[in-house]
């Protein structure tokens, strides 16, 4: 019939979506990776920031 046409061609539909959100996240970084990134990213920064004020430090010292 026309409506089990429709309701089949529905699930299909349905299950087509599912299928792709489910290869979305098997591609998309896991919660630990994008921690560890940010980490690193932080780390890198605090590392440059660190240095800034030691060369400041230094040219201070130069300077006297």
């Amino acid at each position: 019939t026309t409506s089990q046409l429709t309701a089949d061609r529905s699930t299909t539909e349905l299950l087509r979506k599912k299928g792709q959100r489910i290869g979305e996240e098997a591609h998309s970084p896991s919660l630990d990776q994008l921690l560890t990134e940010e980490k690193r990213v932080m780390d890198e920064r605090k590392l440059k920031k660190d240095q800034a004020y030691q060369d400041k430090d230094a040219l201070e010292k130069r300077l006297r």
